[in-house]
C-alpha cells in the first residue's frame, strides 16, 4: 500500500512500510512520560493529592537524613507560599521568590546537596531608560542555588549567560499562550508544540522503542511540518490518518531482567525530557519545545524551565526591593496582563514540579 506524499505515512513512495508499535507497559500500566526528570518511579501509582506541600512533608519525614534536613526549607516554602497569596502585585515577586527559593533549596538537600551559607547564584540591571522587559536583564552566575539546580538538571554552567525578561517569559511553557497573546512581535512564532496521549511505543516484533505524542486538534502537517525540534519527526505508522510526532532516537526494550529495561528507559526519557515539559493544568498533555532546527531563530533560553521561573521571578524581586516605581510603570505596560499571569501561576507550577522530583511520584 502506498499513501500519497505530503501526508502522514511512509517518507515517499517508494519506500517499504514501517511497521507499527505497540505501547510498553509496566505493571500493566501504559509508559508514559514522567513529570520527575531525575529520578522518575515508572511502576509507581500517580499520588493524588490535595495539598502538594503537606503530601512532600510526610515523604520527606520518612526519607533519611538528607529528607528530614531538607524539611526546614520546605517548610519555609509552604509559609511563603500562604504570605503570597495576601499581598498585592507589587510586594508578590518577594513572597513568590523566596518561595520558589526555599522550594530549589528543599530539593537540593533532600538529594545530598549542602546548601548551607550558599549564595542565590543570580543577579540582575536594567540597561536604557525605557520601561521594557527588554531591558530588564539577569545574569546566571557560576556559583550559587541557581547554578547548582541547572547542574541538577544536566545543563551546563558557564557563569557568563545573561538573558532579558522578554525572552525568559517567551520560553516558560504554562504561561506561553498569554506571552503569544500578548508580545505581538511573537504573536505567531509559537515556541511549544501540544501533544496528547505520549507514551513509549516498542516496533512489533523487535526490542526497539521510541517515544511518541500525538498532535492536539489545530495542527496539521503544514502547520507543523517545518517547526518540528531536531531528533524528532512525523510517525508514519499511525493509523486512519491521526497525527503523531515521534523522538528518533530509540532504546531498547528486552530481556528478562526488569532493571535493565528500567535503565534504558530512564537514560531514554531523561534526553526527552529535555524537550518535552509538563503544565500542571493541562494533565495529559506534554509540550515540545522548537529550537533552531525548528525555526526558532530568536529568542530562545536552553534551559529547564524551573531554572527560566528561579531566575525570572528574581529580577522581579529585586525590582519590588528596589525600584517598586519601576516594577510598577511594568504593572502599568502593555505586558502588565502577562506579568500578573506569571506572578498568578508560577508558584503552582514550580511547586508541581518540585514535588514530583524530590519524591520521584507522578503528583497530581
Amino acid at each position: 500500500m502506498v499513501r500519497e506524499a505530503g501526508r502522514v505515512g511512509y517518507r515517499n513512495q517508494f519506500e517499504e512500510p514501517e511497521l507499527p508499535a505497540s505501547k510498553i507497559t509496566l505493571s500493566s500500566k501504559p509508559v508514559s512520560p514522567h513529570k520527575s526528570f531525575s529520578n522518575p518511579d515508572f511502576k509507581a501509582k500517580a499520588a493524588h493529592v490535595t495539598d502538594r506541600f503537606q503530601y512532600v512533608d510526610m515523604w520527606l519525614r520518612q526519607s533519611g537524613d538528607d529528607g528530614k534536613a531538607a524539611l526546614v526549607y520546605w517548610r519555609q516554602a509552604a509559609n511563603f507560599y500562604r504570605a503570597n497569596l495576601a499581598v498585592d502585585e507589587l510586594a508578590k515577586p518577594l513572597t513568590s521568590y523566596y518561595c520558589i527559593l526555599n522550594m530549589v533549596k528543599a530539593l537540593l538537600v533532600s538529594k545530598g546537596q549542602n546548601m548551607a551559607r550558599i549564595q542565590h547564584g543570580v543577579s540582575g540591571y536594567s540597561i536604557g531608560t525605557k520601561t521594557a522587559l527588554s531591558n530588564e536583564i539577569v545574569k546566571f552566575k557560576f556559583s550559587g542555588v541557581l547554578p547548582y539546580l541547572s547542574r541538577f538538571f544536566e545543563e551546563p554552567v558557564s557563569g557568563i549567560d545573561e538573558c532579558n525578561l522578554l525572552d525568559l517569559l517567551y520560553n516558560l511553557p504554562h504561561i506561553h499562550r498569554a506571552y503569544c497573546m500578548t508580545i505581538p512581535s511573537r504573536k505567531n512564532k509559537e515556541l511549544y508544540i501540544p501533544l496528547k496521549d505520549c507514551g513509549f511505543y516498542r516496533v512489533d516484533g523487535t526490542s526497539e522503542c521510541f517515544f511518541r505524542g500525538y498532535l492536539t486538534s489545530g495542527w496539521s502537517i503544514q502547520r507543523t511540518g517545518r517547526k518540528l525540534p531536531a531528533g524528532f519527526e512525523f510517525d508514519p505508522t499511525t493509523e486512519d490518518g491521526v497525527l503523531a510526532v515521534r523522538r528518533k532516537k530509540r532504546f531498547r526494550w528486552e530481556g528478562r531482567s526488569e532493571t535493565v529495561k528500567l535503565e534504558n528507559l530512564g537514560n531514554y526519557h531523561k534526553k526527552l525530557r529535555r524537550k518535552v515539559y509538563q503544565i500542571h493544568d493541562a494533565p495529559g498533555q506534554w509540550y515540545l519545545k522548537r529550537d533552531a532546527a525548528g525555526g526558532i531563530s530568536e529568542g530562545l533560553v536552553e534551559k529547564n524551565p524551573t531554572v527560566i521561573a528561579f531566575a525570572a521571578m528574581h529580577r522581579l524581586s529585586e525590582l519590588s526591593r528596589y525600584d517598586p516605581d519601576k516594577l510598577s510603570r511594568h504593572f502599568n505596560n502593555r505586558y502588565g496582563w502577562l506579568l500578573s499571569e506569571f506572578l498568578m501561576r508560577t508558584l503552582d507550577q514550580v511547586l508541581d514540579d518540585l514535588a514530583s522530583e524530590i519524591t520521584g511520584s507522578e503528583v497530581k
